[in-house]
């Protein structure tokens, strides 16, 4: 008894202890659910309605998963677009006329060329970055753009930039002999005819220039800056309307004689660098008024020339070459700092004209080549974006050179370089205010131009949208 009482007490212990051990239910599961399965379809039929299915179009789809009704579905659309390209016929015939047809192949013939060099630039343009609104420089990607030489003296290049070779119409045979209709309307003055004034104009200013460097080798700045009141600056008065701009820019009258020589002084003391460059008197740039009459100057020109197309070629042509070989020949000449305020100081209709983008990037660019004056560039910058100035590749091609200095001072340095072997040295972009003049020009100046150049290339968006304004 006494054994059996505590094997009794044991087991009652295990059960406590273990009661999992005691409450489970072994489960069989059969080897196929198919025979426990409610649907009276057999195993056989199944099969032969899969078979079917794969076949023909079977009204058993509802025992086919979801993945093969999307394959059904696809399968579908994919069957209807090839019976339909089997029962697409010919095109129904063109309803246009032979005169329309004719019409529309001189138009692809005229501008073809033109349509190809968009599209190429478009297709240039398609390794354009993204641009970034931070300040770091080594986050901006560049941007893809062709170089450009700020200092090209070259006339037909710098006539190319005011006026590009237009495409004359070809009339071919096609089109009918009866013009009645098109005889009636007058016919606009032939742009290649102003080009070709253009380019007879500039071409003896800049044979003039050249006479001019070699008989004054020792201050041909100055001599240039005569030339400039004798040929140059007296082409605007040859526009005897200004142009009225609804701004505050074109708002001003022509200054006189002594208000623009002080004007001038002013302006060239406040880009003058210290112990570096010779003062400048007011007497200096004392000749600056416009001598010559407009008769002597385009003597070579057809009096039916029309003026107005002419001179708005002209003029900003000239004045940017004057600038060119300025900085070409003499960089460091204050005279360079004047040009600017000479040509705002006659109107809005000259600075309308001459103070275009390809003069400002020249600007620039050599006020970065001489003075290495964050200050300055600035300013300028600003005043670009003030006066409507739009910026353009070179203008970026400017900002991206004085990024390429940086780095390769920053790279010299890396390896142990000295600073004479470097463009500045590292010690210079530290010290003074060159460090945040660097970052807000690369940075904050080349987001905005990269934005506007992308926006230009890619026709999209509105020219300084999203950009905020500065002083």
């Amino acid at each position: 008894m006494a054994g059996a009482r505590v094997r009794s007490s044991r087991g009652i212990l295990q059960e406590s202890l273990c009661p999992f051990l005691y409450e489970t239910v072994t489960i069989r599961r059969p080897a196929s659910t198919r025979r426990f399965s409610t649907d009276p379809v057999s195993r056989e039929e199944e099969t032969l309605l899969r078979r079917v299915e794969r076949e023909t179009d079977s009204p058993y789809r509802e025992y086919r998963s979801k993945k093969h009704d999307r394959d059904k579905g696809f399968n579908f659309f994919r069957l209807k677009s090839q019976e339909v390209q089997e029962r697409r016929g010919l095109p129904k015939a063109s309803t246009l006329t032979s005169e329309e047809r004719r019409a529309f192949q001189n138009i692809r013939k005229t501008f073809g060329a033109d349509t190809e060099a968009l599209s190429s630039k478009k297709s240039s343009a398609s390794t354009l970055g993204p641009t970034t609104k931070d300040n770091d420089p080594s986050s901006s990607p560049a941007l893809a753009t062709s170089p450009t030489d700020l200092y090209d003296t070259d006339v037909e290049r710098i006539l190319t930039l005011f006026a590009p070779s237009s495409t004359t119409f070809n009339e071919s045979e096609d089109f009918d002999s009866d013009r009645s209709v098109e005889s009636e309307s007058p016919k606009p003055y032939a742009p290649n005819l102003i080009r070709a004034a253009a380019v007879t104009a500039l071409t003896s200013i800049n044979h003039k220039i050249d006479q001019t460097l070699s008989s004054n080798p020792l201050s041909p700045d100055h001599a240039l800056w005569t030339l400039l009141n004798e040929d140059i600056l007296p082409l605007i008065t040859l526009l005897q309307n200004p142009i009225s701009m609804n701004s505050s820019r074109f708002n001003k009258a022509p200054k006189t004689q002594t208000e623009r020589r002080q004007s001038q002084f002013r302006y060239v003391q406040q880009l003058k660098v210290a112990d570096i460059l010779p003062a400048l008197s007011p007497t200096d740039i004392s000749n600056n008024t416009p001598t010559a009459t407009p008769a002597t100057i385009l003597h070579n020109i057809s009096p039916q020339t029309p003026l107005l197309p002419l001179i708005t070629i002209l003029y900003p042509a000239a004045t940017l070459l004057l600038l060119r070989t300025l900085t070409a020949h003499t960089p460091a000449s204050l005279y360079t700092l004047a040009l600017l305020p000479a040509i705002k100081d006659l109107g809005p209709t000259s600075y309308l004209l001459a103070g275009n983008t390809h003069f400002y990037n020249t600007l620039i660019q050599n006020t970065w080549d001489v003075y290495s004056d964050f200050a300055a560039m600035d300013r300028l910058l600003a005043e670009m974006k003030r006066d409507g100035v739009g910026f353009d590749e070179g203008t970026l091609q400017v900002l991206e050179g004085i990024r390429g200095d940086y780095e390769a001072d920053m790279q010299r340095a890396d390896v142990g370089g000295e600073d004479t072997e470097m463009e500045r040295g590292v010690g210079w972009w530290d010290m003074g205010g060159n460090r945040e003049g660097y970052g807000k020009v690369s940075g904050y100046w080349r987001d905005m131009v990269g934005g506007e150049v992308e926006r230009k290339m890619w026709g999209r968006g509105v020219e300084g949208e999203g950009v905020e304004e500065v002083d």
